[in-house]
Parts: C-alpha cells; structure tokens; sequence
C-alpha cells in the first residue's frame, strides 16, 4: 500500500481553474464515494479551500500509477487536458511531508495563516463520518494535526501581522498596550478599513463611529462591522473623544491639516492620539506627525511592517520546517513498520518451525542425551535463530522509505517462500 497526494493549488492552477475543481460542503460525502470507487483506493480524504483541492488517499502500490488522478475526470465530468497539466502526485514520505506541511500552514498562499489547519480537521472529521478513513489515513491526519498544532506552540510562524489591516492593529496595539476600552473613529469606509475594524472588535473597542460624505453609505457599512454612522461635516466633533483614527478613503485633498489636529490636541488636553492613514492619495497631512502625543501612519509605515514582519515568518517557517522533518519520520517509522510487521512475523515463524524440526530430530534418541543437555541444546537454537533473524528484521525496520520497505519484504518473501507458507496453513 501507498499514501498519496493528488491536488492541485495556488502554486500550480490559476484561481479560474481552481473555482472549477472546488467542492463545496455539500457534495463531499458524494465526492467521497466516487473517490473510494477508483482502481485502488481503499483510503480516502477530500481536502477543498479557496487555493487547493487536494486528496489524500491509500492506494494499492501495484500496476499503474493512476487511482485517485482520475478521480478528477468522473467527478466533474471533464476531459485530462483540462487539468493534468496542473496536476501533482505525491507518494509516501513526500505526501507525508506535504500534509504536515498543509496542516502547519507552511504551504499556504500567506505562510502562517491560521484557517488552515482547521480546514484540515473537517476534511478529516467529513471523511470519518462517511467511513472513507482507514487506520493509515486516521493515524496519518491524527498526527498532521497534532503537527499543526505544535509548529503553532513552538515556533512564531503564525505570530506577526502579515497584512496591513492586521498591522494597523498591532500598531495600535503597541502603543496603548490594550486596546479594550479605546474608541474609535473611522473615515471613509473600504475594505482594509472593513478587515482593520473587524480585527479590532475583537479586541474589545469600546465603541466604533463611522463618518462618510455620503451617511447613506456611511451607515450601510457602519451596520456591516457593528458600529455607528455620523456626518463627515461633523467629524471633528468626534475626534475630540477618539482614541483611534483610521482614514480609508478615496478623498482627492487633505481631511486633516496639521492646523486643525492642533486645535483638536488643545481640546483633548494633549491626550495620546493615534492615527492611521491608509488612503491613497494620503489625507491626513504629515506635518501632524510632529505634534507632540499624535502619532501618524501611513500606508507606506504599514507595507514595511508586513514585509519585515512576514521576513521574520518565513524565519520561523524554516524552524517548523526541521519539526516536521522530524515529525514525517516519526509517522514513516511506524508506517514502514505497520507494512512489514506481516514479513517478519512469518519470517520468524518459519524460522522457528525449522529450529522445531531440526531440534526434534536431534533429540529423538532420548538415550543420547541428559535433561541438561536438551536444555542447552533448546537455548542454543532459539539464540541461533534469533541471531538469523536479526538482521533482516532491524533492515525491514528501518528500510528509508515504505516503497524500500515493501522491496525488501517482498524480497524476503520470495527467498524463503513465505507466502505460500501461509497460504498453506
């Protein structure tokens, strides 16, 4: 038997392609029973997101390469050209590895992004209650998740911010220290403001003001992220209780003078002020970075923090990258074991049927020899057998890989006839 990867994913089908191959929820159990149909399956997990379509299969490691890869064709009802181009096939410890690699976030689009892993889970726990799993692909995503899970606790590949919204938070973050209780104000409305606000309700803001030219739209969008909606000519006003200032939008002058945030600061009695400007063109003047207790970012601030910050993910993702190098041999071990365990038991029986045999016949005469002697003889032999036996069994053990593995015990089979043996008994 074979453990296999067939996917294609953002590194190797445009998005056009993937859409075509994605299988929502609904019809994996469906995807599941045509997957398990094919020449050799007998494992199967389906895998679908946004940037892969993978599956994870058991497959009988004799005749042609194909099971699962035509899966692609039945299922969707299309010709190979259309995908096979874009299609990659892994086998054994490189399906092992990727899966870890999948499950640790590591293979993602953005390294370290936390949905991941628990995608993983539910394809598993899908593919479980259709009984598509076995005990290989059980104990294989059982171990992928635990793998997931301790990259995440022992190394920081999923820590730093790596978009700007997300880095806009850790800004705020940083200097507040906690954020709960803060209020903020926001001008404009986009998507990066969207995904920043959202990032910051779960940190608790005390409250969230939307201010739009058009209060229409303001108050659409304030309803979308769970907040209120004010006139922008009324901004100002706001401002004086903010502790936050988040500018997206598509303005073609400055909102803010440095003038005006001057006046603001005298209101607010120089209390800390934070404001961050990701519109393009800028509409918060920079000259207010100068003001004492206001600090001002800009798109351009944020983009170096994702780009240092996702340098220093991919630092991480090479330390995770040794834990799951680690972690597949721990898996190919007991994999490699699991297929030779059969091998080498018959291996042992033969050899102890001989040691029986041999023994049963030199001790026939029982006037030859005395209790004690028979006694030496018998652990003379089982020693001798056990020294035999020994080599081939530590080799089959250790073999490199399961493909290794199943040639030496086929090798092994074949020199001794075991197979037949025990067809016979």
């Amino acid at each position: 038997m074979q453990i296999v990867v067939t996917g294609l994913n953002h590194r190797t089908a445009p998005v056009e392609l993937r859409e075509q191959f994605a299988i929502p929820e609904a019809q994996l159990g469906e995807a599941l029973e045509v997957l398990l149909a094919q020449n050799g399956v007998s494992e199967g997990v389906i895998l679908s997101t946004c940037n892969r379509v993978e599956l994870y299969t058991v497959e009988s490691a004799s005749g042609e390469r194909q099971g699962s890869a035509s899966f692609f064709r039945e299922f969707f009802h299309v010709t190979e050209h259309r995908y096979i181009n874009h299609l990659y096939r892994l086998y054994d410890a490189a399906a092992v590895r990727h899966l870890f690699n999948v499950a640790s976030s590591l293979d993602s689009m953005i390294v370290g992004e936390p949905q991941i892993l628990g995608q993983v889970k539910q394809a598993f726990l899908r593919a479980q209650e259709v009984r598509a799993t076995g005990p290989i692909l059980n104990h294989l995503f059982t171990h992928a998740l635990a793998v997931g899970k301790r990259a995440r606790s022992e190394t920081a590949v999923g820590t730093q911010a790596v978009s700007v919204p997300s880095a806009a938070v850790d800004l705020a973050r940083t200097i507040f220290d906690r954020l709960e209780g803060k209020r903020v104000v926001v001008i404009g409305r986009g998507k990066m403001s969207e995904l920043a606000l959202r990032h910051l309700k779960r940190e608790n803001v005390r409250e969230v003001i939307v201010v739009g030219r058009c209060l229409g739209h303001a108050h659409r969008f304030a309803k979308e992220v769970g907040a209120s909606a004010r006139p922008f000519d009324e901004a100002l006003t706001f401002l004086d209780d903010a502790d936050i200032v988040l500018a997206s939008t598509r303005a073609p002058h400055m909102l803010l003078s440095a003038a005006a945030v001057r006046q603001l600061m005298r209101r607010r009695h120089n209390r800390l002020l934070l404001i961050v400007d990701i519109s393009v063109p800028r509409v918060v003047d920079p000259a207010v970075n100068d003001l004492e207790n206001v600090y001002l970012f800009n798109i351009d601030h944020l983009e170096e923090i994702v780009a240092e910050n996702y340098r220093l993910r991919l630092e991480e993702a090479r330390k995770a990258g040794a834990l799951i190098e680690e972690e597949t041999a721990e898996f190919l071990e007991w994999f490699n074991s699991r297929q030779v365990v059969p091998t080498i038991q018959a291996f042992r029986e033969y050899l102890e049927t001989v040691r029986r045999e041999e023994v049963q016949r030199v001790l026939s005469d029982l006037s030859r020899f005395t209790p004690e002697q028979r006694e030496l003889i018998e652990q003379f032999s089982r020693a001798l057998v056990n020294k035999i036996a020994h080599t081939p069994t530590v080799r089959l053990k250790s073999a490199p890989d399961p493909e290794t593995a199943s040639q030496f015990s086929a090798a092994l089979q074949a020199l001794f006839d075991l197979q037949e043996r025990q067809n016979r008994k």
